[in-house]
């Protein structure tokens, strides 16, 4: 993190990633039951499965686009003189 002009401890990030958490607990399982609330209980096996690698796969799309603009910024900050 230094690079990026932060010179903070690990200790001074705990509180955000506490929020963080705790945000993410209180929307995700809330969320997770509205999607499986209509499925049957022959297929809610299945259907777990499917929402838990949409949520996978929606994760990896969206660091995958953080990162690739990150990247853009970072090469365009080192063209600058």
């Amino acid at each position: 993190m230094h690079a990026s002009g932060t010179t903070g401890g690990l200790w001074e990030r705990v509180p955000g990633l506490f929020v963080d958490g705790l945000g993410m607990g209180l929307v995700i399982a809330p969320l997770t039951h509205a999607a499986l609330a209509g499925v049957p209980a022959a297929v809610v096996g299945s259907a777990r499965y499917r929402h838990a690698l949409g949520r996978c796969l929606a994760f990896l799309l969206a660091l995958e686009l953080l990162l690739a603009a990150l990247t853009a910024v970072a090469s365009r900050r080192r063209q600058q003189p």
